[in-house]
């Protein structure tokens, strides 16, 4: 009798199919198999991994900075709308750190801003809130998740919807339309016999991409030779040049680091069936509009700012402007303080509203805004000038904000409350 604590081998029966002197078979478990993705579930997975989110931010930091840096060169509103408001931008590296790049490597094409946030709200979408598994641990992630993505839609829906301009007017007028900043567009009117014209837009975006501008509404067709962002007119050199138009040529200037200032045109050529082919130049800043006679009717073709209706009206009542001291040397004051007393009318109804410096006025969808002042000489009487945006997410970003403090109140205050109870636990053991 053996002791207890020995310990017996314990070998498996015997098969009696088995030839005697033989090792017994041991019966051998069959390998678990891993089960193998659809192709499907591996791309939602490529597309909700973290790998795909670093490369992203990565991609988002480095475009952030050659952005912001070229925004020397070219101005706010031109690097914005190349790096940030596009697909991809072809970025000259070698302009930034040209001892780590050959010659044949000058230029490198990187994703633009649209892309990379699209590819980001995807990611969130997919992998913070589809594959994520919804359980009261993950709470508080799925809630920060959710209000990351309504930063994003609320970037999406401001940069597609929002539109910006001013609004200027003296002591007892009034006003129901603003100038858009940046935005031109061509504007041709038909005078008709009441007094009254009628006019055919077409946006200045359309100009640099269409070279023919045809319209049922249109006895004729506008054909763009040439469209100038920023532009001049001046005197040609010779009679024989080409394109000029009345003695003058339309020449492209560099674009202005301030949006506001470039002043584009364009060099057009109107033709009808039966009429007489006619050149003309317009341009942003010229005086009066190009005229032009089709079937014996004088039409006007101008180029200006975009002009938005808004749908109720504002009187100005008072404006208000206070300046520092005079500087002794100089003699001159600079504007410490200046604000706009308004009244919105809107169907009979009256409304008062002051607008100051980071004071401004939200109706209806519309955000009102002190921007500036004038004349420039500061003589009486003084003209306000209003800020106008138009943005149905104005409020989003910061309802989006506390939506993502609330995901990171409940996640980490839950972790905070496992390590105290697990400090408890640890000390009362």
């Amino acid at each position: 009798m053996t002791e207890a604590s020995e310990a017996t081998e314990v070998s498996p029966a015997a098969d009696p199919a088995q030839p005697a002197g033989s090792e017994p078979v041991v019966p051998t478990r069959p390998a678990s198999r891993q089960k193998e993705q659809t192709p499907l579930q591996a791309l939602v997975g490529a597309i909700g991994s973290f790998g795909l989110t670093c490369i992203i931010l990565l991609g988002l930091m480095v475009l952030t900075y050659f952005g912001t840096y070229t925004q020397i060169e070219i101005g706010l509103a031109a690097a914005q709308r190349e790096y940030f408001n596009s697909w991809g931008v072809f970025i000259n590296v070698r302009e930034f750190v040209p001892e780590f790049f050959p010659d044949f490597a000058k230029t490198v094409f990187w994703p633009g801003g649209m892309l990379l946030i699209c590819m980001l709200s995807a990611n969130l979408l997919v992998g913070g809130i589809v594959r994520l598994r919804w359980r009261q641990r993950t709470v508080g992630i799925l809630i920060i998740h959710f209000g990351i993505v309504g930063l994003l839609v609320s970037s999406l829906i401001t940069y597609v919807t929002s539109t910006r301009g001013s609004l200027s007017f003296y002591e007892g007028e009034q006003s129901s339309t603003y100038v858009s900043f940046d935005e031109w567009e061509l504007v041709v009117q038909e005078p008709r016999g009441d007094g009254t014209v009628r006019e055919f837009l077409v946006a200045d975006s359309t100009l640099a991409s269409l070279p023919l501008i045809q319209s049922d509404d249109l006895p004729f067709e506008i054909v763009v030779h040439a469209f100038y962002v920023n532009s001049d007119v001046r005197a040609a050199q010779t009679t024989l040049a080409i394109d000029a138009v009345d003695g003058v040529i339309l020449t492209r200037d560099l674009l202005d680091s301030q949006s506001p200032a470039n002043v584009p045109g364009a060099r057009i050529e109107v033709r009808g069936p039966g009429q007489p082919t006619q050149l003309g130049i317009v341009w942003g800043a010229q005086r009066f509009p190009l005229t032009v006679q089709v079937n014996g009717a004088p039409w006007t073709i101008d180029l200006r700012r975009q002009v938005f209706d808004v749908p109720f009206a504002l009187r100005l009542e008072e404006f208000t402007k206070e300046d520092h001291p005079r500087d002794a040397a100089t003699n001159s004051a600079t504007p410490r303080f200046f604000s706009s007393d308004v009244t919105m009318l809107s169907g009979g109804v009256e409304q008062p509203f002051h607008i100051a410096m980071n004071e401004p006025m939200r109706y209806m969808g519309y955000m009102f805004s002190q921007n500036s002042w004038g004349p420039a000489t500061g003589i009486p009487p003084l003209y306000s000038v209003l800020e106008v945006a138009t943005n149905p997410s104005d409020r989003w970003p910061a309802y989006a904000c506390g939506v993502i403090a609330l995901g990171m109140l409940l996640h980490f205050g839950r972790k905070l409350y496992q390590h105290v109870q697990k400090q408890k636990r640890s000390l009362s053991a």
